[in-house]
């Protein structure tokens, strides 16, 4: 269940960034969300590049890197099998 039902994506979810995210996200990836925050600020807004009242996901990729990304880059991934 969605910790914060306003939010499209929920913590541990699977999903894929968008191939129109900009290249240094690593579009086409497929990752793990680990957190998230709403942007509720002028000075968080410019932090992750978002806008006022987005959400903005801390996103783990294989290997363990992680990065915030906004929420506009990301959609559900769907596995088939």
């Amino acid at each position: 269940m969605n910790q914060y039902p306003e939010n499209k994506f929920d913590w541990g979810e699977t999903v894929r960034i968008k191939s129109s995210a900009p290249f240094h996200f690593r579009p086409g990836e497929i990752v793990s969300v680990c957190g998230m925050t709403k942007t509720d600020s002028k000075v968080l807004a410019d932090k992750y590049n978002s806008y006022i009242g987005e959400w903005v996901y801390t996103i783990e990729y294989l290997g363990g890197v992680d990065t915030e990304i906004p929420e506009r880059y990301l959609e559900k991934c769907q596995f088939y099998g």
